[in-house]
C-alpha cells in the first residue's frame, strides 16, 4: 500500500513538474502609423514589457511590423525565435544571447520605419486592421496581440479628419461601422488583445481621439477581443 501511495505522489510531482516547465508560443502585431511626423512610436523597452518572453525567456514568439501610409499595401516586417519544447531542456546562457538578437532585430524595424514618419495626403487604416487581426484570427499561437499606434484618423474611401464624419462616429456609430465593415470584413476576435496607443498633441486633438478609439473600442470588444486604450504601453 506504501509503495502505491509512494508512486502516485511521484507521478504528481512529475506532472506538476512538466506543467512549469511547458513553454508557450506568441504572435504580436505592431502597426505604426507614418502619415505624421509629430506621432510617437513605441519602443523596444515598451514593448518587451508585454512581450511572452518576459514571463519565460524559452517561450516563442513572432513579431509581424507593419506601417500605416496612404497606401493600403506595404511591406511587412517579420521577427521570431522558436519556442524551446521544454524549460528544464533550454540553455539559460545561450537563449538570453538569442533574446537579445531577437530584441535588436525589432528594435532595427522600430528605428527605420519611425525614420519614415511625414505629413501624407491620405492615412489607410482600417483595410490593414482587418487583414491583420484576421492574420491573428488565423494564428495557432497561445497568445495574440495586436498593437495599434496611431490617431486612427482614416482618410481613404472615408474621411474621419472632418468634424461631419467625427459627429456621424459619435452620433450614429452603426452607421459608420456598417460601412467599414462592408467593405473590409473582421474576423471573429476571441482570445485576441489590441492594444490602442496614441499621444494627443492637444485638448482639441484628445477629444476627437477619445470619440474615435472609443468608437473601434466598442467594435472590436464586440468581436470578441479585449482592447486597452492608453498613451504607452507601461
Amino acid at each position: 500500500m506504501k509503495q502505491n501511495l509512494h508512486s502516485v505522489i511521484f507521478i504528481l510531482i512529475f506532472l506538476i513538474g512538466q506543467s512549469s516547465c511547458k513553454t508557450l508560443t506568441s504572435e504580436t502585431i505592431i502597426i505604426l502609423d507614418l502619415t505624421e511626423e509629430t506621432f510617437n512610436h513605441i519602443s523596444i523597452n515598451e514593448y518587451k514589457i508585454i512581450s511572452s518572453l518576459n514571463d519565460n525567456v524559452f517561450n516563442g514568439e513572432v513579431v509581424r511590423i507593419q506601417p500605416i501610409t496612404e497606401n493600403g499595401f506595404n511591406t511587412v516586417e517579420c521577427h521570431k525565435i522558436e519556442r524551446v519544447a521544454s524549460s528544464a531542456l533550454g540553455n539559460e546562457y545561450q537563449r538570453r544571447s538569442e533574446l537579445k538578437k531577437f530584441y535588436t532585430s525589432i528594435d532595427s524595424s522600430l528605428q527605420l520605419l519611425k525614420q519614415g514618419r511625414a505629413k501624407r495626403n491620405g492615412s489607410v487604416i482600417f483595410k490593414i486592421l482587418s487583414e491583420e487581426l484576421n492574420h491573428l484570427n488565423k494564428s495557432k499561437a497561445d497568445k495574440k496581440i495586436l498593437i495599434i499606434n496611431s490617431d486612427l484618423m482614416e482618410n481613404s474611401f472615408i474621411d474621419f479628419t472632418t468634424s461631419s464624419n467625427i459627429e456621424r462616429i459619435r452620433n450614429n456609430p452603426n452607421e459608420i461601422e456598417k460601412l467599414l465593415i462592408e467593405k473590409y470584413p473582421v474576423a471573429n476576435l476571441k482570445g485576441i488583445s489590441i492594444y490602442i496607443i496614441y499621444k494627443p498633441v492637444n485638448k482639441w486633438d484628445s477629444e476627437r481621439f477619445e470619440i474615435v478609439s472609443n468608437f473601434y473600442k466598442k467594435l472590436f470588444e464586440s468581436k470578441g477581443a479585449i482592447v486597452n486604450v492608453g498613451g504607452s504601453l507601461n
